[in-house]
């Protein structure tokens, strides 16, 4: 009786972590479906090809972002499990600064670089001059 017990317990904890990552997909793609849609409909087939062009940028953000989470998870797990629950403070703060100090120097070299981006991407010739204005 008790491994059938831990057993349910272990259905129970996987299935209250998979369903809000299958939640966190479903609304990821329902932003996108909505941003299309708005921008496709509001701003024309341009503005539409811009955000298809840079789309597979985003998802490489979210997914790092993503990775860097979940072994951050991980390590946290790990931390508690051994009983060294004191020492899960200081590995959130040093996540918070490495992923601070990665994604701002992301950011600055997006805003530094755009020009070059675009035209890396091969993005329409209308889209890549109102970046200028």
């Amino acid at each position: 009786m008790h491994k059938q017990r831990s057993t349910e317990t272990v259905a129970k904890a996987l299935l209250s972590f998979t369903i809000p990552l299958i939640l966190s997909g479903l609304f990821q793609q329902l932003f996108n479906w909505v941003d299309a849609f708005i921008v496709g409909n509001v701003e024309g087939e341009l503005a539409l090809a811009g955000i298809g062009a840079t789309t597979s940028i985003y998802n490489l953000f979210v997914t790092v972002i993503t990775g860097f989470t979940s072994g951050l998870s991980v390590l946290s797990a790990q931390q508690y499990g051994m009983g060294r629950e004191g020492e899960i403070r200081k590995t959130l703060s040093t996540y918070t600064m490495l992923l601070g100090a990665v994604f701002l120097l992301i950011a600055a070299g997006g805003i530094g670089g755009t020009t070059q981006i675009l035209k890396l991407l091969d993005t329409p010739r209308n889209i890549f001059s109102s970046a200028h204005d």
